[in-house]
């Protein structure tokens, strides 16, 4: 299943997941913070075997089955360190 994810305006950690060709313009959500979402990336091939940073592709896609569309919560850290 091909999707594109779309992030929040309001919060960068934030993001919702649909089928490619899915227009996410009519969903009404509880939060807020999904009235306004930017276009992250299009065309991601839900593939659980290839694991991806930040994502659950199993959730996502029992999620879409479920309603339509999946929310997702993401935030990815990254430090550098120092050696002696």
């Amino acid at each position: 299943m091909k999707v594109n994810i779309y992030r929040c305006k309001k919060n960068s950690e934030k993001y919702l997941a649909a089928p490619a060709g899915f227009d996410v313009a009519g969903l009404e959500l509880a939060d807020p913070d999904f009235d306004e979402v930017i276009l992250h990336k299009t065309g991601i091939e839900l593939d659980p075997s290839k694991p991806r940073v930040a994502i659950d592709q199993v959730d996502v896609k029992n999620q879409i089955d479920e309603k339509g569309y999946a929310l997702i919560g993401a935030k990815v850290t990254m430090s550098e360190i120092v050696g002696d």
